[in-house]
């Protein structure tokens, strides 16, 4: 990321240089969260830094779906640390941009994470609500992928409510989602396999040609 940053730089490419900086602050947030050593006092302000330089190229460009993602991943970053009025603050911030460009899936990502805000605040019937609304958007937005993941997590809240029936519902909903998820993946997976067995049978069959043309060109030769 950081070698692709500089030559995006070298070429003046602003809408590259803005996801460049996203994913190196994502990896390096992953990288922080998944390190063995356990520090209490972890140092995210390199990790801030750029997502604002990537929210500020996003502004320059008026690119709406980008600074919507910006403001949901710093939302993330702020919840990552238990700090949920700003991880709150960050997410309104995110649904307010995504419904004036009417980004559905977007939408409903943030709506899941400010769900799991007042999950883990024990606000059990306002997580809900907001699951609600991102079930409501991730079916507008046709994303299976949203809708899974939604229901999972809303199935843990109607557990943690007792209610069982609900939960086993959810559940059940997730899971044939998940399979759905799972064989489309497998179908690509097997597509790409045979393209690329097409395209190697192909080289094969103008080698050959090639070869037999070239003998050919000799035996005239001679």
């Amino acid at each position: 990321y950081t070698k692709a940053l500089n030559i995006y730089e070298k070429l003046k490419k602003k809408r590259e240089i803005a996801g460049i900086l996203n994913n190196l602050a994502a990896s390096l947030k992953l990288q922080i969260e998944t390190s063995e050593e356990t520090n209490t006092n972890i140092d995210y302000s390199q990790i801030v830094d750029y997502y604002n330089r990537s929210l500020k190229i996003s502004e320059e460009l008026n690119d709406k779906a980008g600074i919507a993602r910006i403001y949901n991943n710093l939302g993330i970053l702020a919840q990552s640390q238990k700090d949920y009025e700003k991880a709150l603050m960050f997410y309104e911030k995110s649904v307010e941009v995504s419904l004036s460009v009417e980004d559905k899936q977007g939408l409903a990502s943030t709506y899941n994470n400010i769900a799991k805000v007042y999950k883990e605040q024990s606000n059990l019937d306002k997580a809900l609500q907001f699951y609600e609304k991102a079930l409501e958007t991730a079916d507008e937005a046709e994303s299976k992928f949203e809708l899974y993941v939604t229901l999972k997590e809303r199935s843990l809240v109607y557990a943690e409510k007792n209610l069982f029936s609900e939960a086993y519902s959810d559940l059940l909903a997730s899971n044939a989602l998940k399979n759905q998820l799972d064989e489309v993946e497998n179908l690509r997976a097997i597509s790409s396999l045979t393209s690329k067995y097409e395209i190697e049978k192909y080289q094969k069959e103008n080698d050959k040609l090639r070869y037999e043309a070239e003998i050919k060109k000799q035996e005239d030769q001679i």
